[in-house]
């Protein structure tokens, strides 16, 4: 991590001590999130601020809520001056809005599942939260190279796709 970078962590650190209790998770999206995304997305968090070497508090401000199209677009509109609907809205105050919706067009789009298309979007605005940008194309693929990696530590969410290469070759 360069030295921007971690100045940056270490603004991030102290904005997102504001709150205890953990990473919240709520879902407000009106249907079942798929099982598991909760932990999952406290897990990888967790794992994820301590590999960054943040101070393990910094989870307590954390909070990632999904919601429908409906009140994305709300959201979008009003914070970022867009009437459209969006994936994942990241606020300063460690609020991480993610479409339920959008996920899950998303997910059938990449052929993976839905929890893990939460999970990348949930890392995209943590990952927002921690300094990094996607304006330019070059920030974009920096940003998805990193949240790949992340989620690639875990073997249980790794892509689909790769599963069934990797029985291929074993000849299961």
């Amino acid at each position: 991590m360069s030295g921007g970078s971690q100045d940056q962590s270490e603004r991030s650190a102290s904005r997102l001590r504001k709150r205890k209790g953990g990473v919240v998770f709520q879902n407000a999206a009106g249907r079942a999130a798929p099982a598991h995304t909760e932990y999952w997305i406290r897990r990888v968090l967790q794992c994820e601020i301590r590999a960054r070497g943040l101070p393990p508090d910094c989870e307590d401000g954390i909070t990632v809520r999904l919601v429908d199209d409906a009140t994305m677009r709300s959201f979008n509109s009003r914070y970022k001056q867009r009437r459209t609907t969006t994936d994942v809205l990241a606020f300063s105050t460690g609020d991480i809005l993610i479409s339920l919706d959008r996920a899950s067009v998303q997910a059938r789009d990449e052929n993976h599942s839905v929890r893990r298309e939460v999970l990348h979007l949930a890392l995209h605005g943590w990952l927002h939260l921690n300094g990094f940008r996607d304006a330019r194309p070059d920030e974009a693929a920096r940003m998805e190279r990193e949240i790949e990696e992340i989620l690639n530590r875990f073997p249980k969410l790794r892509k689909a796709q790769s599963r069934r290469r990797a029985l291929k070759r074993t000849g299961a």
